[in-house]
């Protein structure tokens, strides 16, 4: 952060030369220039940073590009639309760049995507019932399609009385469509599943036509073109209808659990002891997965439940509720929609009947807990889980972990003991002489008598970490301390009292305010270990998408089923088509035995991808270590590498702008292989055969590796795709099952040598979630007494001290 902020005044400098000169190109008198001409200026200024990573930058050229939009053109939106169907077809991939970042030009972009993925009912039908002929009958696909072409006429129909039609009033009836819809979701309250069944497709046609019309409305009043409507896929219908159970003819907890649960909740009839059975769709990456999530979850708050939306990533999550708000106030349920990563989610969920840490608090001073605990649940409604992709709940970091609430217990007196531990770092004093300082008497005095033992067990514990100080790493970020964790840096996460004394150390080197290490100085008392495993059964039913069930080991599966209610997935044709992606194992994977072999093979694979067309090469490497070995070898050096991007990169978009342009290649750590969305708009590399992407190192999951795979061939363009393994390395990730490997081991040994490992680690999941799940037991008892008024104060107290 200190450095970041040392290099502002340098950087500000470079972004007001850079605006300078982008300003010297453009003409005195914009209102005569023609469209073309505008187009071409935009579109040099954005190629002119072509090659700079920085968004700093990029934001700027395409600040500037508004600006002067505006500055020519104003609202005129049929000039703006002109303007950004030159951009489109006439101004290269610098111009597709504009259209496809810049607001102003969003009917092109809509009109082309439109385009792009037709695709009629009767093709999705047959690609459909070709996918799942295994799982659904005619008769279940002949009946999921009706519901479709229930929904398509009833969502045609409110389209064109409230848009298309020459007499809709200047608010598009937004008023009416909603209320009316509103209305339709409430008189389902008490129906049976046959009125549910044949009236849900009408609701949803009332909520996508909201969305499309909030989302292009205006644009299609003013163009008059029906292609630059924003509307849902097919597909993404098809995928929304097959999840709530549609295809059924009764609510059943296995095929129907959605309707299932709602005719449960509906009729007040006395269902099944146990929670229905969870549903999963799988979907293709970059297949509008936030589009069925957000009108699901708009939906299902219609209809009276409270809806937690998860993904394993913080950043997408707040972008797809982001995407989402306007459709949530319009209907009023914003307050009954939460976005979360599956963390998060399960947290929530775990303190929806009492917030424990604030019991413990009140507890540890003298009070009442039962009295002091307030749950995050005051809605009193049902809970529905959403969840995109599923295979983060098989995570290690889920599966067999806990949530681990801490209550923070903060007086002058526990500043006071942690700053004297910090002071004493090189010669740590004991227990005992702690014990005989003046300030422990009055650190015991500030809490409630019976707690004596539970604070002994905190200042054993302060003294324990500060033996490990110094042997973890963190970073500060602002005025917090924060570490590794996923996809980023977490300042949320905490390890005990070694982080109060990583704050003072930042203290110490002016790196924090001091404010904000006092509030950090506090006694960490645990309120207990609840498992992330049982989250999804605390929902009235969870439904779930994923990229790569398919691919998923049977023991992985058969753990799904078990744990999480999970039989099957539904599979869905891409919106884009048969994929363009060529990846042939018998020629694209090979193993090899020495590092020089194995550096030369991946130079080789640029290489050829360069001389095909100066097609983008896309390199993800098992660790930063590998990375920078291969950067740094001779075969590296002979290559212009553009970027090599770990964890600690900042500017993650700018070097996915990179990595896709003609001839680029980029080297990128493990933990990008998914999530990011590498589509390349360059025609010539299109044609070409398109961005090829080398996986230096063998997934010990296939579902990892499908994921790597989706980096190339997006959005219905061509790509490459090749494994390039080092044999020492696959022998690390798959262990004693990978013993023997060697450059003559075919991709399809290398896959049973996965398997058989994958089988091991789903023992060894299930090994540990057992022990997460004992001590979420001990701490469901201990939260039941801690509420109980009954409870004697002694007994809550030897109940918290082995948690502790």
């Amino acid at each position: 952060a200190a450095a970041a902020a040392a290099e502002t005044p340098a950087l500000r400098r470079v972004l007001d030369d850079i605006e300078r000169a982008l300003e010297a190109k453009v003409p005195v008198d914009l209102a005569g220039m023609p469209v073309a001409d505008l187009a071409r200026l935009l579109a040099g200024m954005r190629q002119s940073v072509s090659d700079v990573v920085s968004t700093d930058v990029q934001q700027l050229v395409l600040k500037k590009v508004r600006d002067i939009t505006h500055r020519t053109f104003a609202n005129d939106r049929k000039q703006l639309y002109k303007l950004g169907r030159e951009l489109q077809t006439a101004c290269g991939v610098a111009g597709q760049e504009i259209v496809r970042e810049c607001t102003e030009f969003e009917s092109v972009k809509i009109e082309a995507r439109n385009l792009s993925m037709d695709m009629t009912p009767a093709h999705a039908k047959r690609a459909y019932a070709e996918l799942n002929r295994d799982a659904d009958n005619t008769h279940a696909v002949d009946a999921l399609f009706e519901r479709y072409d229930a929904f398509r006429d009833a969502y045609n129909q409110l389209l064109q009385r409230h848009l298309l039609d020459t007499d809709v009033p200047e608010n598009f009836g937004l008023s009416e469509l909603t209320r009316d819809t509103k209305r339709k979701a409430a008189a389902l309250h008490g129906a049976k599943f046959g009125k549910v069944r044949q009236s849900v497709p009408g609701l949803l046609a009332g909520i996508f036509a909201v969305w499309s019309i909030q989302r292009s409305g205006e644009a299609f009043r003013e163009l008059s073109n029906p292609d630059v409507i924003v509307r849902p896929h097919v597909i993404q219908i098809v995928t929304i209808l097959r999840l709530l159970g549609l295809h059924a003819t009764k609510p059943s907890r296995s095929k129907a659990p959605v309707m299932w649960a709602l005719n449960k909740a509906f009729t007040a009839i006395a269902g099944e002891a146990t929670a229905p059975d969870s549903l999963v769709a799988e979907l293709g990456t970059g297949e509008g997965k936030s589009v069925v999530l957000g009108a699901m979850a708009t939906l299902l708050a219609l209809l009276g439940y409270d809806v937690y939306c998860a993904c394993y990533s913080a950043n997408l999550s707040s972008r797809d509720e982001k995407d989402f708000e306007a459709l949530f106030d319009a209907f009023g349920v914003r307050d009954f929609v939460h976005y979360d990563t599956i963390a998060g989610i399960a947290n929530l969920a775990l303190n929806k009947d009492a917030d424990v840490r604030d019991a413990v608090e009140t507890l540890m001073s003298g009070g009442d807990p039962s009295v002091a605990a307030t749950g995050s649940d005051g809605t009193g409604r049902p809970k529905a889980a959403l969840i995109d992709e599923i295979d983060t709940l098989l995570q290690k970091d889920f599966f067999t972990s806990t949530y681990n609430p801490a209550t923070a217990c903060h007086t002058q007196t526990t500043a006071t003991l942690l700053r004297q531990l910090y002071s004493l770092r090189a010669q740590p004093p004991s227990l005992a002489q702690l014990q005989a300082m003046p300030f422990f008497a009055k650190l015991l005095g500030e809490f409630d008598p019976n707690a004596r033992d539970v604070v002994t067990a905190h200042v054993r514990q302060a003294l324990d970490d500060l033996k490990w100080f110094g042997r973890r790493s963190y970073v500060v970020v602002g005025n917090s301390i924060g570490y590794k964790r996923h996809d980023g840096i977490s300042t949320s996460t905490s390890y005990g009292y070694q982080t109060a004394f990583h704050y003072l150390e930042a203290e110490e080197k002016g790196l924090v305010d001091s404010w904000c290490v006092n509030r950090h100085l506090t006694l960490h008392i645990k309120c207990g270990g609840f498992a992330y495993v049982k989250v999804p059964r605390e929902f009235s039913f969870v439904c779930g998408l994923t990229g790569t069930f398919a691919c998923y080991a049977e023991a992985e599966k058969a753990l799904l089923k078990s744990d999480f209610g999970i039989k099957g997935a539904t599979c869905l044709p891409s919106l884009w088509g048969d994929s363009k992606r060529l990846f042939d194992p018998s020629k694209d994977v090979a193993v090899f035995d020495d590092q020089d072999r194995h550096f030369q093979a991946i130079a080789g694979d640029i290489r050829e991808a360069r001389a095909r067309g100066n097609c983008p090469a896309i390199v993800f490497f098992l660790n930063a270590e590998t990375m920078e070995a291969f950067a740094e070898s001779d075969y590296g050096q002979q290559l212009e590498i553009g970027a090599q991007v770990t964890e600690k990169e900042r500017d993650i978009q700018g070097n996915v702008r990179l990595a896709v342009q003609a001839g680029k290649v980029t080297l990128w750590v493990r933990a990008f292989g998914r999530g990011l969305d590498f589509v390349c708009l360059d025609d010539a590399i299109n044609e070409a055969g398109g961005v090829v992407v080398i996986q230096a190192f063998l997934s010990g999951t296939m579902s990892e590796e499908v994921q790597v795979r989706g980096r190339t061939a997006r959005q219905g363009r061509h790509g490459r795709f090749r494994i390039r393994a080092l044999a020492a390395d696959v022998q690390e990730e798959l262990g004693v099952h990978a013993n023997g490997v060697t450059e003559a081991t075919t991709y399809e040994q290398l896959c049973d040598m996965r398997e058989a490992a994958t089988e091991d680690n789903v023992r060894y999941l299930a090994t540990q979630r057992d022990v997460a799940c004992e001590h979420h037991e001990k701490s469901r008892e201990f939260v039941r007494l801690l509420l109980d008024q009954q409870t004697p104060r002694t007994v809550a107290f030897d109940k918290l001290l082995q948690l502790q």
